[in-house]
Formats: structure tokens, sequence, C-alpha cells
């Protein structure tokens, strides 16, 4: 084997192991990344389910509107604040010459 094959299979190899260094790196900084996107893909699909599902959509919340209501004040602060952002979109919608249409 010549000089020049010699020094190319060293090259090969000290860049095989490096390779296998960056690889073992970037599984380990990946962790936490998949978690994360793990607990985004559980989001994603826990809404997707709940879009099959209206009925247990409407029941949650009528349950979450009672207990805002036994609270007291925070279900009329909460109607009141919702009736006034839907008022003020309407309004915006009629003001505006390039207001948003359908």
């Amino acid at each position: 084997m010549s000089a020049r094959l010699r020094t190319l299979a060293a090259r090969r190899d000290a860049l095989i192991v490096e390779a296998q260094a960056q690889r073992a790196a970037l599984a380990e900084a990946s962790v936490a990344i998949r978690k994360v996107a793990a607990t985004g893909d559980r989001v994603v699909g826990f809404v997707e389910r709940m879009k099959r599902k209206p009925l247990l959509i409407g029941i949650a919340a009528t349950a979450l509107s009672a207990v805002l209501r036994a609270r007291g004040g925070a279900f009329k602060w909460l109607s009141l604040g919702l009736s006034s952002y839907s008022l003020l979109q309407k309004i915006l919608l009629i003001v505006s010459p390039f207001g948003r249409r359908g």
C-alpha cells in the first residue's frame, strides 16, 4: 500500500470517528427538543380529538360557565369583556375602509 493510500485510509478512519462523536452529541442534544415536540404532538392530537366531539366541548363550556357564575363577579366581567370585544370588532369592520370582510 502506498503512502498516499495509507494517509487517505487514516484520514477516513479519523472522519468516521469524528462523525460518530458528532452523531452521539446530536442525539444527546436532541432529547430536550424531542420532549417538547412530543408534548406538542399530544396537544395537537387532543385538539383533533376534541374537534370530532363538539358535544363534549359544549358540556365543558357549560360546566366552566357554571363554575364562573358560582364564583360571582368573574362571569360578569368575562361576559362584559367578550361582549365589548365583539362590539369593538364590529365597529372596526364598519369604520375601517379596509376592514376585514368575510
